[in-house]
């Protein structure tokens, strides 16, 4: 029982850091849609005037 128990805890507390440590991943690489519409834009601009 005490087996079983501590199993059921480990592979909860696992899955909260595999969990977080996914979510802060995504989010390091996440880019806003208002700053990734203004670079296109800029990018957009550059090539046409070239």
């Amino acid at each position: 029982m005490e087996i079983i128990l501590s199993l059921i805890i480990g592979l909860v507390t696992g899955g909260l850091i595999g969990y977080f440590i996914f979510k802060l991943t995504l989010q390091k690489s996440f880019v806003p849609k208002a700053d990734f519409d203004l670079a296109e834009e800029k990018i957009v601009h550059k090539q046409s005037t070239t």
